[in-house]
């Protein structure tokens, strides 16, 4: 005649098998208070965030380096507008306020030719007025920053453009 397990009528199989992993499974099984569901619930979203703020700080330095390599660009771009328009185009960065982020414009006169609007948190300085022969009046350097990376994109006498 084979034995049969004898159970506990009072105890669930989970609790009366063997010693070891099985037996600290009781903590999985029950339910959690909303108290410790709160807790892990701000365990969680402290994690998030924190890893979100990581993430942003690592990626700051490219950030910043693809915006100034665009912005360079945006800068020949002027100095052709210029010798085909055969005026003096202003590029100008206004810096961020409240309500908006940092922004580039470009300007002919009054009239503005382009204005667009650079990723948030980046801060940018700088303006530089190009003749129509696509050359600046005067040398000017325009300045990229987030958290702890910098990078500079300089517009030289001769009207060359170059990141250092």
């Amino acid at each position: 005649m084979e034995h049969a397990a004898v159970r506990s009528p009072t105890k669930p199989e989970w609790e009366t098998s063997k010693p070891g992993y099985t037996a600290g499974l009781w903590a999985l099984r029950r339910r959690l208070t909303r108290v410790e569901l709160l807790v892990a619930t701000i365990c969680v979203i402290a994690v998030v965030v924190m890893l979100m703020q990581l993430a942003e700080r690592l990626t700051a330095g490219l950030l910043v380096q693809d915006t100034a390599s665009r912005f360079a660009v945006i800068i020949r771009h002027a100095q052709g507008v210029a010798r085909d328009r055969n005026a003096y185009i202003r590029v100008r960065i206004e810096p961020a306020a409240p309500d908006r982020p940092g922004r580039y414009v470009i300007e002919e006169g009054d009239t503005v030719l382009e204005r667009k609007n650079f990723p948030s948190g980046l801060s940018a300085s700088g303006e530089t007025t190009v003749d129509p022969h696509g050359v600046p009046l005067a040398p000017a350097t325009f300045s990229f920053r987030k958290f702890g990376s910098q990078v500079e994109v300089e517009i030289d006498a001769k009207g060359l453009v170059s990141i250092p």
